[in-house]
């Protein structure tokens, strides 16, 4: 093979393979400010009686899901509803998918367990915008601070 024409070939294959991973998820630089938003408002409210989540999104969603580690996308499809495809959730991370059933859309980040933030009720359920507050507690250790996300209607 001419080594013009083959790497016409390796072009086109690193053309195919990079359309695949831009249309393989939604997760954009918008997602990453969300989640940075996130964690600052999460180490702001610490402080703070409670955090608004639809105060600091300026997108359309109407639930929030709390999607566990290791989750594939077929588990994330059967629990919002309508085709996702944004892998499987990694290892030590959770996702939080902002999901506007309207358009089918979602908007995500997974947060690494290493940044501290935990979610506390695990009970399957969505968050709406109404709902979506949480009462923050912070705590600290020698080596690190953790950041429990109570949500509001899970207190007792």
């Amino acid at each position: 093979m001419k080594p013009q024409k083959r790497r016409l070939q390796s072009h086109k294959i690193l053309l195919i393979l990079t359309v695949y991973l831009l249309h393989s998820c939604e997760s954009n630089s918008e997602d990453m400010e969300l989640e940075q938003t996130f964690i600052e408002a999460v180490e702001k409210s610490s402080t703070q009686d409670s955090l608004f989540v639809s105060s600091i999104t300026n997108f359309d969603w109407d639930k929030l899901y709390f999607i566990e580690t290791e989750y594939t996308r077929e588990n994330i499809e059967d629990i919002i509803g309508f085709s996702y495809d944004c892998g499987t959730v990694p290892p030590y991370h959770n996702r939080y998918l902002f999901c506007d059933s309207d358009s089918e859309k979602g908007v995500h980040f997974d947060l690494n367990y290493d940044e501290g933030i935990y979610y506390c009720c695990h009970d399957g359920n969505y968050l709406t915008p109404e709902t979506a507050i949480f009462i923050i507690q912070e705590e600290h250790n020698s080596e690190h601070i953790r950041y429990w996300l109570h949500p509001l209607f899970c207190q007792d």
